[in-house]
């Protein structure tokens, strides 16, 4: 024994203790994997039996975001992943739905807006669509309903009638559009008026605090509000 050191001998912590992750409630430890990108989250199902369907009720959802400044994945890499990941969550909330891709084609328009509709369903505080392939994401004539989206972002997508409906989101505080097909942009709570020939109504936004346009520097952009 070196001098100075003690006989006792050291009991590591038992499990379960103060010490470890395991002590933490599962509240806890799903905000946790939250801050994770989907595919790690998965992976957190193997660290332990208890473990294993945390990400399912983890309140985020962050698909094809490297956060390296790459290119989005294209879909084909994520289809499958994606789907399973609605899937399995059983309409558990939502606060942040991220899903970023590359390429895609006119056929995956559905399954697209399909996903969506499913992260409006499990009640979304922030989606964020951020298109980055050939086409511009064409989003169903569908009103967005929802009493819970609290901030819209949209990157490279259009609507199929220039309009999209957001007047049933009374928390929606925050919208921004960038690179959409259609960059001549006014808001009004009516109409676009005369003369306006490609045009985004945004409706519903009352109570928005900050509105943010941004378009190419080939476009002109209009903004009005109310």
């Amino acid at each position: 024994m070196l001098p100075g050191e003690s006989s006792r001998t050291v009991v590591p912590p038992a499990a379960g203790s103060g010490g470890s992750l395991d002590a933490l409630p599962d509240c806890i430890l799903e905000h946790i994997i939250g801050f994770l990108h989907s595919p790690e989250a998965v992976r957190t199902s193997v660290v332990a039996h208890r473990w294993r369907h945390l990400w399912r009720s983890a309140p985020s959802l962050r698909v094809g975001c490297s956060g390296n400044g790459a290119r989005p994945p294209p879909i084909n890499e994520l289809r499958e992943f994606v789907d399973r990941q609605l899937l399995l969550r059983e309409g558990s909330p939502l606060d942040t739905c991220d899903i970023r891709l590359g390429e895609f084609q006119r056929h995956d328009f559905p399954l697209l807006n399909s996903w969506v509709q499913q992260a409006i369903s499990c009640k979304a505080k922030v989606p964020r669509l951020y298109m980055r392939g050939s086409w511009y994401l064409v989003l169903d004539n569908v009103p967005v309903v929802s009493k819970y989206l609290t901030r819209l972002e949209l990157y490279g997508v259009s609507v199929h009638t220039r309009f999209l409906d957001i007047s049933s989101c009374p928390a929606l505080e925050y919208l921004q559009e960038q690179d959409t097909s259609d960059c001549l942009c006014r808001l009004s709570a009516n109409s676009c008026g005369e003369g306006v020939n490609s045009c985004v109504l945004f409706n519903g936004l009352s109570k928005a605090k900050s509105l943010e346009l941004i378009c190419s520097p080939s476009h002109k952009c209009i903004a009005s509000y109310p």
